[in-house]
């Protein structure tokens, strides 16, 4: 980089990027850039997509955005990874309108959104709470032939238990078991806290829940508990747990732990 230094190649500088990058540098991580560009040393699609992914992991996709029509401005062909990496960002701060702008400009540059990108997008609705856009993104993918994975349903799932959805919590659960995908621990306790949050409550799905989850082979842990107690009452709650076989507190959860 100095006259009385072996004159750094583009590799160099990516490496260098990337580690400030990694470190949540963001400004020594553009300073290498700088250097870069001002050595002579071309910049890459690489280069580009590391300071993007810094600043989209750092909520700040207005930034992420800027780099990427800098690296259109330079006759450079962005990535699938990173177009995701800019939905992302915006997806994360629940800015569905930019997220999805950013997605018609992928698709405009002849790109094919991944099982990622749609998750980004699916995700941002369930975060703002609504059901039905993201219902919207996960049929969508669907449609093209994109296989929704554990996190996709998941987002779905959890959104539909917020609102005290049971029924909707139950398709999505049911969806990732035809797909031959286990759901998880989180996956099962969402299913319960939508019987939870239903209105009137179902008692009866919340136990027909815990069944097929330790059906399944999938164990309880403190929080599904939790849940399941709050859903069909503390007295239900121990037998269950009994005829289970699932050990528990026999005194019921505190107040101030409990959470809808």
């Amino acid at each position: 980089m100095r006259e009385d230094r072996v004159q750094a190649d583009t590799s160099s500088y990516n490496s260098l990027i990337h580690s400030a990058a990694k470190r949540n540098d963001m400004a020594g991580a553009t300073r290498y850039f700088d250097m870069m560009v001002g050595e002579g040393v071309a910049p890459d699609v690489m280069t580009y997509s590391t300071i993007m992914n810094g600043f989209s992991r750092n909520l700040q996709p207005e930034k992420a955005a800027s780099w990427l029509l800098r690296m259109l401005e330079q006759g450079l062909r962005p990535t699938v990874p990173s177009y995701n990496t800019t939905i992302s960002g915006y997806a994360k701060k629940g800015l569905a309108t930019e997220s999805e702008a950013w997605f018609v400009a992928m698709v405009q540059s002849c790109l094919t959104p991944d099982v990622l990108t749609y998750s980004s997008l699916l995700n941002c609705y369930a975060k703002r709470g609504d059901v039905a856009g993201a219902d919207v993104w996960i049929r969508r993918m669907r449609f093209v032939g994109v296989v929704p994975n554990l996190v996709s349903y998941g987002a779905v799932l959890n959104a539909h238990a917020d609102v005290g959805d049971p029924d909707g919590a139950r398709r999505y659960l049911s969806g990732l078991m035809e797909l031959d995908i286990r759901p998880d621990v989180v996956m099962w306790t969402s299913l319960l806290r939508a019987c939870l949050r239903a209105r009137p409550q179902t008692p009866s799905l919340a136990e027909l829940a815990i069944r097929e989850m330790v059906a399944h082979g999938q164990r309880p842990n403190s929080v599904t508990l939790e849940t399941l107690e709050r859903a069909v009452g503390l007295q239900r709650c121990t037998e269950l747990c009994s005829e289970l076989g699932l050990e528990r507190r026999q005194e019921s959860f505190p107040q101030h732990a409990r959470r809808d």
